[in-house]
């Protein structure tokens, strides 16, 4: 296709269609697997922004701290420090972003239903949080301020959170309020879920079976020869791989110094460091206490020292803020006093602030000079995701003129590597991972895919380089010696008679149980000891039976049997007992949870419906750039 569309009628053609489908979906992006309208930087309104929701833009910083916070919750979830790759599997990154893009998408709605939140509603809402109560049980403005900076967070910061939440949740609660789950499905799910059965039960183990001996070396021959298929070492495939990733292109390309100025006059923004101050708060009850401190600053005191004898606590110092990591209401004064000063009392709905400023950092713009190193890195690999189609171009049009893969490798740049010997599941013959594959495993597809003395297809990756390897060898899978294998043999041997005894053993105690007598009876005759479980839900939980026999006593009516493995031997269940589902407390908890998720199911329709509403953009590019 990418030959083709060289030519200048099929590049029209392309063209028209692509007008066709953004006239025809508005060119809006979309969250399925999040691959915005915008490939760069130019396809979000916003040079500084990495998702557009209509209105709203999302930036770099914001999706960071979020990201940020899935990373630590996750973390504190698993109980150690979640890295790069392990994030990737687990989706963090577009969990995050589709997070924002609901939050967003709720708070375009709030503002077109008019739903404003005040700032008095705020800050009841921030002084009822337990985090910022005192001793006393009121509101501690300085514990408050305290945890905010432990935080990281800063105040300007954290009410617009606060407020946004307060705005979402009167969307949210309106279809929350509307949610209920039906008592008929309620009553059914509870009867099902609590519904518990008591089991009689006898373990048939190695401890039972006197007789069993131990193997013999020709008995040990014998098992190996007729079960050789268990101790086979895997296939193997050795390889040589061509590839090329875009930081390798980009290491070739050289690129022009007055792009590199182009890109530092649009990236500006980025590299500037706002002016940031460093400021020390305090926070009175009234506007009396805060000028009486603010006299006696005025009269030569230490600004600690005339806050703590004030209000009987030190200030805090808030580290160093941007304008708008401060609270609008103080941001003017902030960033007019000079160093040094303390401002006048500022009220806000948290009380009577005094400020002062320790020092002033100006703003910053590191010259072209100072950041063309990475001006010149990221605008390489720009090129290079460009470049990479012609190089992919050039490789298969090598091998469609019968060259091969030296050839392909010369003639193009790419870098060629030799993998010995690899299994399907990447170990190598000692059972250690071989390195150099790429974790998604399509080397590994490809390579067991092409047939010896063969080529395979160009393979794009999703970092967006590109492989081709060629198989020279195979080694088919072979019985490892029973040498090598001795130990493994055994304890299949040992399992196989454990297993074979403890299943003849069990049949004789259900073909007597079956015969009149109780299990009881049956089992005591055999030098057997019968068991009685607690109740057990289907779950398991309640008694430790394995899985396997829970599910048939689940299907079973009183007094069956059944006989079901048991690690090493087996366990002979007979249902004694159905105990049906009880307790009023269970049950509303239950309709509490059902209710929660249909709300929850209404709420992902609501975003669903809202995102056929509003445009969503989604930098993808920037975004892979950024993490």
């Amino acid at each position: 296709m990418r030959r083709a569309t060289k030519s200048w009628v099929m590049k029209a053609i392309l063209g028209l269609l692509a007008l066709t489908f953004v006239a025809f979906f508005g060119g809006a992006g979309g969250l399925g697997g999040f691959t915005g309208g915008g490939g760069g930087v130019g396809g979000v309104g916003n040079l500084n922004s990495l998702v557009q929701v209509g209105g709203i833009d999302i930036d770099a910083r914001t999706v960071t701290d979020a990201y940020n916070q899935q990373l630590r919750a996750f973390s504190q979830l698993l109980g150690s420090q979640i890295g790069p790759d392990q994030a990737r599997q687990l989706g963090l990154l577009d969990q995050t972003i589709q997070q924002l893009v609901s939050q967003a998408l709720f708070d375009q709605t709030a503002a077109e239903l008019g739903v404003s939140i005040s700032d008095q509603t705020v800050a009841q809402a921030v002084r009822a949080l337990p985090q910022f109560q005192g001793a006393n049980g009121g509101f501690d403005p300085n514990l408050y301020q305290a945890t905010l900076s432990q935080a990281g967070i800063g105040e300007a910061e954290f009410v617009n959170s606060v407020r946004g939440n307060l705005a979402r949740g009167q969307v949210l609660g309106t279809v929350q309020d509307a949610a209920t789950a039906p008592f008929t499905m309620v009553d059914a799910i509870y009867n099902y879920r609590q519904e518990r059965r008591i089991v009689e039960t006898v373990r048939i183990g190695a401890i039972d079976l006197p007789n069993l001996s131990e193997p013999t070396d020709a008995g040990i021959s014998a098992f190996y020869e007729g079960a050789k298929d268990q101790f086979l070492a895997p296939e193997y495939r050795q390889f040589s791989v061509a590839s090329l990733s875009l930081e390798q292109l980009a290491e070739q390309l050289d690129v022009d110094e007055g792009e590199l100025r182009i890109d530092y006059e649009i990236r500006e923004n980025e590299f500037r460091t706002p002016e940031l101050r460093e400021i020390t708060q305090a926070i009175f009850t009234d506007q009396e206490a805060a000028l009486r401190a603010k006299d006696m600053v005025t009269n030569g005191q230490d600004f600690a020292a005339a806050v703590e004898q004030v209000t009987g606590s030190p200030p805090l110092d808030l580290g160093q803020l941007t304008r708008v990591e401060i609270l609008p209401e103080l941001a003017a004064a902030a960033f007019t006093l000079d160093s040094k000063a303390v401002g006048d009392p500022i009220e806000t709905p948290f009380g009577w602030h005094l400020l002062q400023i320790s020092r002033i950092i100006p703003e910053n713009l590191p010259t072209f000079e100072q950041v063309r190193d990475r001006l010149a890195e990221d605008r390489a690999l720009i090129m290079a995701r460009d470049r990479i189609f012609e190089v992919m171009d050039a490789v298969t049009d090598t091998y469609a003129g019968g060259a091969g893969l030296d050839e392909a490798v010369q003639e193009n740049g790419l870098r060629l590597r030799t993998i010995a010997a690899v299994a399907a599941d990447g170990s190598d013959p000692r059972g250690e991972p071989v390195t150099g594959l790429d974790p998604e495993g399509l080397m590994l597809r490809a390579a067991f895919s092409t047939p010896v003395a063969s080529d395979s297809d160009v393979v794009e990756t999703p970092d967006g380089g590109f492989f081709v390897l060629r198989v020279t060898a195979i080694t088919p899978p072979a019985p490892r010696p029973l040498a090598d294998v001795r130990e493994q043999v055994v304890a299949a041997w040992r399992t196989q008679k454990i297993s074979e005894g403890a299943q003849a053993l069990a049949s004789r105690l259900v073909d007597n149980a079956a015969g009149g007598q109780s299990l009881a009876d049956a089992a005591a005759a055999l030098d057997l000891v019968v068991e009685l479980s607690e109740p057990v839900l289907r779950t398991g939980e309640g008694a430790q039976l394995p899985p396997a026999l829970i599910g048939i006593v689940f299907e079973s009516q009183v007094a069956d049997t059944s006989i079901s493995p048991d690690g090493e031997g087996v366990i002979v269940g007979r249902l004694a007992e159905i105990v049906p589902a009880a307790g009023a407390t269970a049950l509303v908890s239950l309709r509490n949870d059902l209710t929660r998720d249909v709300g929850l199911d209404i709420q992902a329709q609501l975003a669903a419906a809202l995102q056929e509403r509003y445009e969503v953009d989604i930098n993808r590019a920037a975004l892979d750039g950024l993490f």
